[in-house]
């Protein structure tokens, strides 16, 4: 994740979700605290449809994800992109629990 990511995310959450600024803080703490902050250094252009969720590729990029957990169908359409695979947030539960490690 980047910090344009989670800035975006805090936006959403506030605005479509109409959540408190504390509630959006907790997610964002918890986020930084399991996950880990890339910063984009190279351009990407893959999603023609919808070319702000370029921004989850150069991430993923920058940070060496192996997988990209969304609900994005322009991101769910890539299904796999430079060895990084799309997945529904879903789908990455069924294989967590499948596997039988914690979440």
């Amino acid at each position: 994740m980047s910090t344009q990511l989670l800035s975006e995310l805090a936006r959403v959450l506030a605005v479509k979700f109409n959540w408190t600024e504390g509630a959006i803080e907790v997610v964002v703490l918890q986020l930084l605290r399991l996950g880990e902050l890339a910063e984009p250094g190279q351009p990407v252009r893959a999603v023609i449809a919808d070319p702000d969720d370029d921004r989850v590729l150069e991430a993923a990029l920058a940070g060496g994800a192996a997988l990209i957990a969304t609900g994005d169908r322009h991101l769910l359409a890539l299904g796999t992109w430079q060895d990084v695979e799309v997945v529904t947030p879903a789908e990455l539960l069924a294989r967590i629990e499948s596997s039988g490690q914690a979440v």
